[in-house]
């Protein structure tokens, strides 16, 4: 998916996995680094601020119900991870947060479970699934969901 200095890091992830059990994953890609600073206050310990995605979820988003939105997901993942406007907590799923960033009009929500120290289920910050989402709708979710960081 990306070619970055990271490929040695993503190697090294693929083999953990495989340590763990998990030989189902094709692929790894690491696409993003959390800021840590942001979600410190929300989540105490981090295994790590690396973000990776599979090849199933690239698949998911590539081919699914979101597949116009893939370019987007592409071209700013690490931008949406890194830089966010906006952190909300998913408070229908344990140790999940969505972190969305204001695009070519538009805004990308990034879903990503969370990789935390006391775990033992994921071994990495991991994207669930990336979309478009429009103004009216992001606020809907500010409403339903905790706020953890905003750019001001």
């Amino acid at each position: 998916l990306l070619n970055r200095s990271s490929d040695l890091t993503s190697i090294i992830i693929v083999i953990n996995y495989w340590k763990g059990n998990n030989r189902n994953l094709k692929h790894l890609s690491i696409v993003g680094k959390l800021n840590i600073f942001l979600l410190k206050n929300e989540f105490e310990k981090f295994k790590n601020e690396d973000v990776i995605i599979t090849q199933k979820q690239i698949e998911h988003i590539q081919f699914g119900n979101h597949s116009s939105d893939f370019e987007y997901f592409e071209k700013y993942s690490n931008e949406v991870i890194s830089n966010p406007d906006m952190i909300l907590r998913d408070l229908n799923h344990k140790d999940t947060i969505m972190t969305v960033k204001k695009i070519e009009n538009t805004n990308l929500n990034i879903i990503i479970a969370l990789s935390i120290a006391d775990e033992k289920n994921i071994y990495q910050n991991s994207v669930i699934t990336a979309y478009r989402i429009r103004d009216k709708n992001l606020r809907k979710l500010e409403i339903k969901h905790k706020l953890i960081y905003k750019k001001q």
